[in-house]
């Protein structure tokens, strides 16, 4: 009996598994795969894919882009319903009349100081909310899995469910399941992993350091 490389069975057992994996897929994960997707886009790969349909867009210059003048604004304003009658003084009143508004509220140093002293006051009454406020226990990664999977279930069976808000929920379980198989790894971690002889020197660590130890206390 002729037995196959370990790499050709190890491509033969990816293939198994893709086969499995494309039987199993239903067009709700398809749907949900190719809104994920889109999302992934970038947008400047939309912009620069309209280069390949050969349109030169001319980009408009403010400066010699023409002015509307007020006869043109009147025949505009009087070819809506209702406006039949409009004349030049209306339009020129139309038009100027946010010249003398600066957009915004101007106050006096009296509503001003007033205004600034009850920020204070309310943020400090945050302060004392937040304080009082016990801390909840946190909720494990697997934890966050099941109740949002469940969450998900619900939303999806919502004849008014929106597909972004589907979308938005789905992201969140996946995150809490990724960090459930991967949990988070803490930083000392990454530094032994990046300077293990480093680590290797330090007390506690070293294992011949701990033998000469354990020897001379039993010489002791």
């Amino acid at each position: 009996m002729c037995t196959l490389p370990a790499a050709v069975s190890y491509l033969r057992q990816l293939l198994d598994c893709a086969k499995l994996n494309k039987r199993a897929l239903t067009i709700k994960d398809a749907v949900y795969m190719a809104a994920e997707a889109w999302e992934e886009v970038p947008p400047i790969t939309i912009r620069r894919s309209w280069r390949k349909l050969g349109i030169n867009c001319d980009e408009v210059d403010p400066k010699t882009t023409p002015v509307e003048t007020d006869g043109e604004l009147i025949e505009m304003a009087q070819a809506l319903p209702g406006c039949e009658n409009i004349e030049r003084d209306h339009v020129k009143e139309w038009v100027n009349c946010d010249k003398t508004d600066p957009g915004y509220q101007i106050l006096t140093d009296e509503e001003i100081v007033e205004s600034v002293q009850s920020r204070k006051e309310r943020k400090s009454e945050d302060e004392e909310d937040d304080n009082e406020t016990a801390v909840k226990p946190s909720i494990s990664n697997s934890e966050a899995t099941i109740h949002l999977e469940k969450a998900l279930e619900w939303l999806e069976a919502q004849p008014n469910a929106k597909p972004a808000q589907l979308l938005i929920l789905r992201s969140i379980r996946n995150m809490a399941a990724e960090r459930r198989v991967f949990p988070q790894k803490k930083m000392a971690d990454f530094f032994v992993k990046k300077y293990p002889a480093v680590f290797l020197q330090l007390p506690y660590n070293n294992k011949e350091e701990e033998k000469k130890e354990k020897k001379i206390n039993k010489i002791k």
